[in-house]
C-alpha cells in the first residue's frame, strides 16, 4: 500500500475522531441547557433497531435525538505528524489498531456498528450478531435506538389545556410582550410538572467520505422523519396517542 495512502487514511480517521467529539460535546451542552429539569433520568427499556453507522451532529424533538460518535480512532502517540514513521510502521499500527477492536478493516464502503464501552482500551466494540459475529452494514444507513426515558408526557386533560395556552400564546406572540412571557413561563412549568415515562429515539449515522453537502443533508432530513415516525409509533404501542403531531396521524 502507498504510504501517503496510509498516511491520509490514518490522518483521516483521527480528524474525523476529533471533529465529531467537538462537535458532539457542543451540541450535547447546548441540549442539555435547553431541557426542562426533571428528576434523574432512569431506563427503564430499550429496543434497538439496527440499520448502519458513522455520525454527524445531534439534536432532539418529540422524543427523537441523533448521536454522534465517531469511528474509533487509532492510539497513535498523540501526533499527526507521520513522517517520522516508516511504512511499515504506519501498517503496523492500523494493523494494531483493529486488532485491539478485535475485528478485522471493514470492506470499502461498509462499517461497524460501535457500542461504548468504558472496559475497553478504546472505549468502543463492535456490535456482534447471535452467532458472535460482528456486523457490518453500508456506510449511509442510519441505527435506531428506542429507549424508555423521563420526559414530557402530560395526561389527555393536562395536554388540552397545555395546547389551549401554546396557542393563545401564539396568537398574542408580537402583540403583547408582557403577556406573551407569563404564557411562555406557564408552558415551561407545565413542561416541569408533567413527566413521565415517553419513548427516546437515538440514531446516527456514518456518510461516505464522497458524499456532498447536499447528500448529507438530504439524508439527515429522511434519518430525522424516520426517527419520527418510530417515536409516534411506539408512543401509539403506549397509548399516548393524543401526544401525536397530526401529520404523523
Amino acid at each position: 500500500m502507498n504510504r501517503k495512502i496510509i498516511i491520509a487514511a490514518i490522518g483521516f480517521v483521527i480528524a474525523v475522531a476529533l471533529g465529531l467529539h467537538f462537535w458532539a460535546e457542543w451540541e450535547k451542552a447546548r441540549f442539555d441547557a435547553s431541557l426542562p429539569e426533571v428528576p434523574a433520568i432512569e431506563e427503564t427499556g430499550t429496543n434497538v433497531v439496527e440499520a448502519s453507522h458513522q455520525e454527524t451532529a445531534g439534536h432532539r424533538h418529540n422524543g427523537t435525538q441523533h448521536e454522534t460518535s465517531a469511528e474509533p480512532s487509532p492510539e497513535i502517540v498523540g501526533t499527526d505528524d507521520f513522517s517520522q514513521f516508516s511504512e511499515e510502521q504506519l501498517r503496523e499500527m492500523a494493523a494494531q489498531y483493529w486488532r485491539q477492536l478485535n475485528v478485522p478493516p471493514p470492506p470499502e464502503g461498509y462499517t461497524y456498528i460501535w457500542d461504548d464501552d468504558p472496559q475497553h482500551e478504546l472505549g468502543k466494540t463492535a456490535r456482534r450478531d447471535e452467532n458472535g459475529q460482528p456486523i457490518l452494514l453500508p456506510e449511509g444507513d442510519p441505527i435506531f435506538s428506542v429507549k424508555i426515558e423521563l420526559g414530557f408526557r402530560p395526561t389527555p386533560e393536562q395536554f388540552a389545556r397545555y395546547e389551549e395556552v401554546r396557542k393563545e400564546l401564539d396568537r398574542l406572540y408580537g402583540l403583547d410582550p408582557e403577556r406573551v412571557q407569563q404564557l411562555t413561563a406557564q408552558l415551561e412549568q407545565m413542561e416541569r410538572e408533567y413527566i413521565g415515562e415517553i419513548p427516546a429515539v437515538y440514531w446516527s449515522n456514518y456518510f461516505p467520505t464522497d458524499w456532498t453537502e447536499e447528500q448529507i443533508r438530504e439524508a439527515e432530513w429522511r434519518d430525522l422523519k424516520a426517527a419520527d415516525r418510530l417515536a409516534y409509533d411506539e408512543y401509539r404501542k403506549m397509548g399516548l396517542d393524543y401526544l401525536i403531531p397530526d401529520e404523523y396521524r
